[in-house]
């Protein structure tokens, strides 16, 4: 597979200029999806971080956005 082939070929450039760790990127809310499972061969450590949140600017838009998300997911189910 060649994203094998693309981390250990990142791991070594990283490791051969005296890095101690490489990061592989975020992984899914859940612990138990493809990319995780992919990245677990890699037996690595995972950080737990604040995750992702929504800051709205523009609060009327924001909700009007929401709403209208919420009618088009409701109409494809």
């Amino acid at each position: 597979m060649p994203q094998y082939k693309e981390y250990v070929e990142n791991f070594k450039w990283a490791f051969e200029r005296g890095c101690s760790w490489s990061n592989m990127g975020g992984v899914e809310g859940s612990l138990d999806d493809g990319l995780t499972k992919f990245k677990d061969n890699f037996n690595p450590t995972i950080n737990e971080f604040i995750g992702e949140f929504d800051i709205p600017f523009y609060p009327f838009m924001y909700r009007l956005t929401q709403k209208a998300y919420k009618i088009l997911k409701s109409k494809h189910m």
